[in-house]
């Protein structure tokens, strides 16, 4: 059997191994067609670019995360010999937060895996960058930093050192993780009494708050003893 060669059309994919798959369709002029596969092997990809293939999008102040950056060829394809480091860095630092965990990391199989890296301030749009040689670098999507589960509270600002006898007088506490995030989920009340009595004074006033949006505002309190040494 003969026939004249139509047309011959390829396609490629890239395999888990680091080859490519070509796949090709040919046709001839009797209008009979066959498609064939064939595996071909391509070694010593050269490195061009670094890709993020794998990060959070929302994150719990202080808890560890992971992200996976790949060394990739010009095709896109893993560049399973390099043998470099990967540096990750904030790019984009909205909350002021202090990046936590490795930040170097060597190059394994092509892909870098950064795990426990922690930021300890909540805000969004977090972004951090990956560089590695004269490779081009790579930045992550957005991420997200949420408070985590308030374990202190705080009063802001700081108690007053000075209150007048029988007037009145307050403060703000607020509800925090223990990162300093201010914990607007928490709901619970604040009491507050004395803890040192200097001059056996009687608290009044309201001294028990619920708190909204992880903040409880507490006023009209008063001490009616003059002494110094007082604590709530």
């Amino acid at each position: 059997y003969q026939a004249a060669l139509q047309s011959v059309d390829f396609t490629t994919t890239a395999s888990s191994n680091g080859s490519r798959v070509v796949s090709f369709t040919v046709a001839d002029d009797q209008q009979t067609s066959a498609a064939v596969s064939r595996t071909i092997a391509l070694e010593n990809f050269t490195a061009t670019r670094l890709a993020v293939t794998a990060q959070p999008t929302l994150v719990t102040a202080g808890s560890g995360f992971v992200v996976t950056v790949a060394v990739e060829d010009s095709l896109g394809d893993v560049v399973t010999g390099y043998s470099g480091s990967v540096t990750l860095a904030l790019s984009n630092n909205p909350g002021g937060s202090t990046p936590g965990g490795g930040l170097i990391v060597g190059v394994s199989h092509g892909v870098a895996v950064f795990s426990g890296l922690t930021l300890n301030k909540a805000a969004a749009g977090y972004q951090f960058t990956a560089s590695s040689a004269s490779l081009t670098s790579a930045t992550t999507g957005d991420i997200t930093v949420i408070p985590g589960v308030a374990s202190q509270l705080v009063v802001t600002p700081a108690f007053a050192t000075n209150v007048t006898a029988n007037a009145p007088f307050g403060f703000t506490v607020s509800a925090e993780d223990a990162q300093g995030n201010l914990t607007t989920n928490f709901s619970g009340n604040v009491i507050v009494s004395l803890a040192a009595n200097s001059a056996g004074s009687t608290l009044t006033g309201t001294t028990t708050v619920a708190t909204s949006g992880g903040v409880a505002v507490l006023a009209g309190l008063e001490l009616n003893n003059v002494a110094s040494g007082y604590e709530l």
